[in-house]
Parts: C-alpha cells; sequence; structure tokens
C-alpha cells in the first residue's frame, strides 16, 4: 500500500497498517502524481488551497484509495467543515475522533480511479508473510500461558490466532466470493464478530491453531491468484455492509490483519 501525507506525519497512523512506503509532502507542497492507494491531508482554513490539494490528491488515488481530511488540534467543534470539503469526492463517510482531539474524514472518491494490480500483489504478499510472522511469535508460547486472558476483555493468545484464522473463513473469503458471484453477502461474514466470540478457540491447542489458519491463508491465496483483472473491480457487500470492490475487500483485509498480528505481537514479546 502506498500512502501520501500532506502537510502531516506519517506517525499519524501504524506504518504496520499500510505495508510499503509512506511519502510526505509539505503543506501546499507539489503533489506528486503517481498513484497511491490513499491520500491524508491536512485541513486548512483556506478554501482555495484546501480545495486544490483534494482535487489533485483524489486524481492520483488507485482504485478503491482512500482519501482522508485530518484536522488537527485546536480542530473545528464540528464536521461541517470538512465533510463540506470532501462532499463531491464521496457521500460514504468513515469519521473519528483520535484522543488527542484530531478529527478524520475518509472517503472513497466516486470516480473509479487507477487500478494497481502491482499493489494488489503486494497486500497479497503481506497476507502470505502474516502467517510466517505469527508462526515464529508463538513458537516459545508456552501452551498452558496461551490460553490466559490477562482481564474479561483481552483475548488469549489462542484466541488471537485463532481469530486470524477466522478473517479468511468467516470473513474476506466469503465477501469476496459474493462480490464475484453478485450474492449477498454470507450471513457468516456480516456476523463475523459474533462468530469469534462463538469459537472457543481455547479447547485447541496453540499449534493446531497456527496449523488451521496457514490451512486458511493457503486455500485464500491460492483462489485470490486464480483471479482476472477484471475479477478485481467487482463490486459487491463487504463484511460491514458497504459496497465495496474485490481490491477494496483485499486492502482492508491487509489493513485488519496488521492491526490484529501487532496487538499479538505486544503480547507475546
Amino acid at each position: 500500500m502506498d500512502v501520501l501525507f500532506v502537510g502531516l506525519s506519517p506517525e499519524l497512523i501504524s506504518p504496520q497498517a499500510f505495508p510499503s512506503h509512506l511519502a510526505t509532502v509539505r503543506p501546499g507542497g507539489n503533489i506528486p502524481g503517481e498513484s497511491w492507494d490513499a491520500a491524508f491531508l491536512r485541513f486548512v482554513d483556506q478554501k482555495s488551497e484546501l480545495m486544490r490539494g483534494i482535487q489533485i490528491a483524489a486524481s492520483t488515488l488507485r482504485h478503491g484509495g482512500q482519501l482522508a481530511l485530518v484536522a488537527l488540534p485546536p480542530a473545528p467543534d464540528h464536521w461541517d467543515p470538512l465533510r463540506e470539503a470532501l462532499e463531491e469526492f464521496g457521500s460514504d463517510r468513515e469519521e473519528f475522533v483520535v484522543q488527542d482531539g484530531t478529527r478524520v474524514v475518509i472517503v472513497r472518491p466516486l470516480s473509479t480511479g487507477r487500478q494497481d494490480l502491482v499493489g494488489l500483489r503486494r497486500s497479497m504478499n503481506a497476507l502470505a508473510t502474516s502467517v510466517d510472522l505469527v508462526e515464529n511469535l508463538c513458537a516459545n508460547v508456552h501452551e498452558r500461558m496461551s490460553a490466559l486472558r490477562p482481564d474479561h476483555e483481552t483475548l488469549s493468545v489462542r484466541e488471537m490466532v485463532g481469530a486470524l484464522g477466522d478473517l479468511d473463513h468467516f470473513v474476506y473469503i466469503p465477501a469476496i466470493r459474493s462480490s464475484l458471484q453478485g450474492a449477498e453477502a454470507p450471513q457468516s461474514a456480516s456476523e463475523a464478530p459474533d462468530a469469534w466470540e462463538r469459537a472457543d478457540h481455547n479447547i485447541r491447542t496453540l499449534a493446531e491453531l497456527t496449523t488451521r489458519y496457514r490451512h486458511f491463508r493457503d486455500q485464500s491465496l491460492h483462489q485470490l491468484r486464480q483471479l482476472e483483472e477484471s475479477d478485481w473491480l467487482r463490486p459487491g457487500p463487504g463484511p460491514d455492509g458497504r459496497t465495496a470492490t474485490v481490491a477494496d475487500l483485499i486492502r482492508a483485509w491487509v489493513r485488519e490483519e496488521a492491526r490484529q498480528v501487532e496487538e499479538l505481537t505486544t503480547r507475546v514479546l
């Protein structure tokens, strides 16, 4: 994933969430014309300067790319200025406030943008290497310790590894398959969080769960590598109910898995 920051530091996001290279441009600087999977722009009060930057950044996004506007503290007291600036680029917005008060609005531009098979293959490579990383992390974890939960709300190591396998089995592959078949999202994908809660991974050994994870991932990658270029643009309902192309789903999958692997790494090390 190639991510551009305009007037912002890459420290805004975890590099594991966007496995690739990050580039920065000073405020008001020249935005490179190459293709990006995501562009984060700093919100400024000068509307003409802001809109010019947004329009240029949107034109460089690949298909399914994310366009984000970030208002650093002291941020506006309400969302309207950020929403209005991004209104013509996409109506299905994601909005959240960071702990320090930073406001972030993310949209996917309505135009199709550019497709990038190299970037998508890089995403699949990230999915392949995650299994090796998880197996190495778990190699020296004692079986008894792997089943312990630090508290009521925190998953055990076994449950964390089991949840990674569930991403394949319950979430992204069923959603991708439904997009390719033009069908509704399968119930198992739309109810994935409930499925994770019901799955008692602690009754299995950690070795069994890592093997299960690798088995699901090998199956998933085999299916993804059979796809034609036209398949990447097939739209369908994603696990969260929003319409997404297969390319969108792959990128979202990489980000979600990176987040979960980072949590596992913190627990184990």
